[in-house]
């Protein structure tokens, strides 16, 4: 058996590693519309499921696009990054009160977590 040229493989249009612009519906489930930004990054989805209207926005650092903040109607979550682009601390809110949060305190020297401590309803642990 010998090389015989390059071999072609046809892409289906479900597998882009993004999804189209426009809205996206399936006749069973809300229309989706979506939102990107410059870099093609998403930023926002919307739906309204009997008759309300829900949106999830998501927030991203502009230097290199990392996930910094989401909100969908009153639930929030908040997110920073070490110098490594690794998770250091993340809540996640209802209203004005974090119900989770968690700060991972140390790390050894392969990146994997050591210590982090958790906050459940403003207990911690």
């Amino acid at each position: 058996m010998g090389w015989r040229g390059l071999r072609l493989r046809r892409r289906h249009p479900h597998l882009r590693r993004r999804p189209a612009a426009g809205p996206v519906a399936h006749k069973r489930l809300a229309r989706v519309d979506y939102a990107y930004d410059n870099d093609g990054l998403l930023i926002a989805a919307q739906t309204t499921v009997d008759s309300t209207p829900y949106t999830l926005s998501l927030t991203r650092d502009p230097s290199d696009g990392k996930l910094t903040a989401t909100a969908l109607s009153s639930i929030t979550t908040a997110q920073t990054y070490d110098g490594f682009g690794d998770l250091a601390t993340f809540a996640a809110g209802s209203g004005i009160d974090d119900v989770y949060a968690y700060q991972i305190t140390s790390r050894d020297d392969l990146g994997r977590i050591l210590t982090k401590t958790e906050t459940i309803e403003g207990v911690s642990q």
